[in-house]
């Protein structure tokens, strides 16, 4: 969508994330401050082509000026940055800024028992030729009970976490390419 004031547009969430089963398909545009008045305009118009491409899913569509992306006025700039994918320039947000997003995962396996344990580290790990989920992810176990993956895998690793019952807590950050 090139269009007089688009800086760009970014498709986020988590069909971004590459989600095994998104809700929804979020889009952002982010639209040059001197065109704020036409938001509204921009944000039919796309939801109007989005709806013609006969996916089946919804679209949510969203505008932001590039001064509240920026400055980071908007939440929605922290997710666009995070897990964000520019459509005009076909890169991750994050990656046109030089970083890369990453989610840190801290877990306990408190309350499992010893085979269990080294269960969920196998499959972490891998074992006997089998490929990890560090592996698959391109995930890294960066100390004890710390992951850090790639923010378009968090799904996948949080999901594992919930099949296992791991108490865990999540974090975003922007790690420096």
């Amino acid at each position: 969508m090139k269009r007089p004031g688009v800086v760009d547009v970014v498709l986020f969430g988590s069909f971004a994330r590459s989600a095994t089963n998104p809700g929804d398909i979020d889009v952002g545009i982010i639209v040059e401050d001197a065109r704020e008045g036409d938001v509204l305009d921009l944000v039919g118009s796309l939801a109007d082509e989005l709806d013609g491409l006969g996916t089946g899913m919804d679209f949510h569509v969203t505008a932001l000026t590039e001064r509240s992306f920026i400055l980071g006025e908007e939440p929605l700039a922290r997710t666009i940055i995070a897990e964000g994918v520019s459509l005009l320039k076909g890169k991750r947000t994050a990656e046109l800024l030089g970083y890369a997003p990453v989610t840190i995962f801290r877990y306990s396996l408190k309350g499992f028992s010893r085979s269990k344990r080294v269960r969920f580290h196998y499959l972490l790990r891998g074992r006997g030729g089998a490929t990890g989920m560090l592996a698959e992810t391109g995930a890294e176990l960066i100390g004890s009970g710390v992951l850090m993956v790639p923010t378009e895998a968090e799904d996948t690793l949080r999901g594992i976490m919930d099949i296992w019952d791991v108490r865990f807590e999540m974090m975003r950050a922007l790690v420096e390419r």
